[in-house]
């Protein structure tokens, strides 16, 4: 099995008509988006979200299958409607355009989807969509617009950046190209779509930089074809830029520096080019991986299951590896950062108190002052090289979108149409955008679950629940125990370690009382090392938050223990409502208890301790 890679998704909204004479310099234009991003994020392959429509859509879905190797997806197209009344529709002007659609769905590298309504919208014969797509009564009018406007806020909210083929006009009919460039950069949904209301608080988080491409559609316009120009959710214009640019690990380094210092700025264009970075990140480290992925993913290959849960399988896997590769990085620097600030101390408590007296003066040993230096310099370095390589924020970034994708599959199974993407990291949404969207982009709509899921016999759906109460609920009973078991473990063992230390240092102090006016060098340093070696000990147990944990994992213990009874009772009735309820409170039990974990590991972050 391929090792998963989580590609970039740039959307296209544009005009349905480009003049003709237009097309060879949009087409120019587009590509030169694609190649930006490209060259920018090599690791990243880069998804284009088309909905086939006449025009700008299918101009972009064809520039984007230019060079693509067969098999290989480079167009997901949401569709508004089933293909083939969406083909009869007032969308495709001729036959001509119609073949075009039929040649992309054809493609293996076009990867149709028809995105569900939102809420309970009733689903429809074969020749009630034909009926919906073609007459022009208003009811099906707007019940037209409203599929339209349903696919351009799938593209929205699934995609990095938008691509928009248009002129700026913003006088434009029911779910045009500039409602959606007005939702992409405000998060003001369009007029016709059908779940207006469902988000209260709207859809700001979902805001991104859109790329217009100029499309002129009169002889008055004076623009060049093609001309490109970079629009922020600020209202801000930058003009011919490339947003595509990869960051550096020096000014990651530079900026982490100024963020320790109390400087916060982070202007929209470096977010989105962080988001991108991050992506292409984590394909990087999924392509150096050891070989222990392979054999994980090996495993997966022979599971019975649809390919959108199978890729949701193959990235949690490798989310999952790569976070515990990086976790035993991280500790093994974190130890060795303690180890050496204990030296620098040590030293620095060795020429304080190791000192001859020769005429009155006191002679201190200068090499123990450039060892204490030395130490200190070393345990920089450490820090250094953790900021450098990201392997503290990598570990989080990683474990977050495991533990995501491990509540999706749940969920999935179950049949569940709530979604994670939307549940998740609401309150690190800046900080976790790019696994949000990878979350979005990899994971099908919602509803596909549910669909999937009703079909199912009742026997079938029992005993899809009774899995999931086996593989995810009974398992995260046992994690979440011997989680709280082992961090209470080490939290008393960290603790009475250091107490037991720092009171033999007490009492080796306490008997200079007894001592003549000057004691031996070796009582005063051995006192104050045991001392300070003891507060190393409750130091580090703070650091790594064992107490906060165990309670934390006690607390889901718990929760899940008493969810898995509830659930067993369900399933025992023949429940399927009551278990599905069960498995979703317990799949936001998750999502909350992580959220709080990465709150509390990212007040904790990795750094020289000097106080």
């Amino acid at each position: 099995m391929d090792r998963p890679r989580i590609p970039l998704v740039l959307g296209v909204a544009g005009h349905r008509q480009p003049r003709a004479g237009d097309l060879p310099a949009l087409r120019a234009a587009f590509a030169a988006v694609l190649a930006e991003f490209r060259r920018a994020y090599p690791h990243s392959p880069i998804v284009v979200l088309s909905s086939l429509a006449e025009g700008a859509d299918l101009l972009a879905a064809e520039v984007a299958l230019e060079g693509v190797p067969e098999g290989h997806i480079a167009v997901r197209a949401p569709l508004p409607m089933p293909a083939t009344a969406y083909r009869a529709s007032t969308s495709f002007s001729n036959a001509t355009v119609q073949q075009s659609f039929d040649r992309a769905l054809d493609d293996r590298r076009v990867e149709p989807l028809v995105v569900p309504l939102p809420g309970e919208a009733p689903l429809r014969s074969e020749a009630e969509w034909l009926a919906l797509a073609t007459e022009q009564a208003e009811a099906e009018r707007d019940a037209r617009h409203a599929c339209y406007a349903n696919a351009g806020v799938y593209v929205v909210r699934h995609c990095h950046a938008l691509v928009a083929f248009w002129d700026g006009a913003e006088a434009e009919g029911p779910s045009g190209t500039g409602e959606i460039v007005r939702f992409m950069l405000e998060g003001r949904v369009p007029d016709t779509f059908p779940g207006r209301g469902l988000e209260p608080l709207g859809y700001g988080g979902d805001r991104g930089p859109v790329i217009v491409l100029h499309t002129p559609r009169t002889a008055a316009d004076s623009r060049a074809a093609g001309t490109r120009e970079v629009r922020l959710p600020s209202g801000a214009s930058l003009g011919n830029v490339a947003l595509a640019r990869a960051v550096s690990s020096g000014q990651r380094f530079w900026r982490r520096v100024m963020t320790s210092l109390g400087h916060h700025g982070h202007d929209e264009q470096s977010r989105f080019r962080e988001t991108c970075q991050a992506v292409d990140d984590f394909n990087r480290d999924v392509r150096r991986t050891d070989r222990a992925l392979d054999r994980r993913l090996e495993a997966l290959a022979s599971n019975t299951v649809t390919p959108p849960l199978r890729r949701i399988l193959a990235v949690g896997e490798a989310a999952g590896h790569l976070a515990g590769r990086h976790a035993k990085r991280l500790d093994r620097s974190q130890g060795v950062l303690f180890g050496l600030v204990l030296l620098a101390v040590a030293f620095f408590h060795l020429y304080a108190h190791w000192f001859t007296v020769e005429g009155g003066r006191s002679i201190h040993q200068p090499l123990f002052l450039w060892l204490f230096l030395g130490s200190l310099l070393a345990a920089a370095s450490v820090v250094v090289a953790v900021w450098w390589l990201r392997l503290d924020e990598r570990r989080l970034d990683y474990r977050a979108l495991r533990e995501a994708l491990r509540v999706r599959e749940a969920w999935a199974r179950a049949g569940l149409e709530d979604s994670v993407a939307d549940s998740y990291l609401n309150q690190l949404r800046g900080e976790m955008s790019w696994a949000r969207r990878a979350l979005l982009h990899i994971c099908p709509p919602p509803r596909t679950w549910r669909d999937e899921f009703d079909a199912l016999p009742e026997e079938a759906r029992l005993e899809r629940l009774r899995l999931v109460a086996k593989a995810w609920v009974a398992k995260q009973v046992g994690h979440f125990a011997n989680a709280h078991k082992e961090n209470h473990r080490k939290a008393a063992r960290y603790r009475a370690g250091g107490f037991l230390l720092a009171v033999v240092g007490w009492v080796m102090a306490a008997t200079l009382l007894a001592s003549p006016p000057h004691p031996h060098h070796f009582t005063l340093i051995l006192s104050g090392l045991l001392v300070l070696c003891g507060g190393v000990a409750i130091a580090i147990c703070e650091r790594r938050s064992h107490e906060d944990l165990a309670k934390q994992y006690e607390r889901m213990f718990v929760v899940f223990t008493n969810g898995n009874r509830e659930l067993q009772a369900r399933l025992a009735e023949r429940d399927v409502v009551g278990a599905q309820g069960v498995l979703r409170a317990l799949g936001r039990e998750a999502i909350t208890e992580h959220v709080q974990w990465l709150i509390l590991r990212r007040a904790r972050g990795f750094e020289l301790h000097v106080g």
